[in-house]
């Protein structure tokens, strides 16, 4: 059986990039006979900028009370009295009224 020199050299080449693919790329991410690879992606967590809390300014009125209720010692009082007259939350409303000392 004869078979022409360039069909055997080209045959050879295939069998040589064959090979060089897979085991030339052995320990990469392109490895053609190891068990896929997963990629481990770092993720940089960015703080959000927050702005410093803004004193809240009572109307004369309110803080006029709130200020007769902490020297009576009724701070809760004080705060829910601002809660309700003002719709701020509970936090809020305590800066506001430990702000009148």
């Amino acid at each position: 059986m004869f078979v022409p020199m360039p069909v055997l050299i080209l045959v050879a080449a295939i069998v040589c990039l064959l090979a060089w693919l897979a085991f030339g790329l052995r320990g990469r991410d392109r490895d053609l006979l190891g068990p896929p690879r997963t990629r481990i992606i770092q993720l940089r967590i960015v703080q959000p900028r927050v702005m410093p809390p803004q004193p809240t300014i009572l109307p004369p009125d309110l803080a006029a009370e709130a200020r007769a209720l902490l020297a009576a010692g009724q701070k809760i009082a004080a705060i829910k009295l601002v809660r309700d007259r003002t719709g701020l939350g509970l936090k809020q409303a305590k800066d506001a009224v430990e702000a009148l000392h």
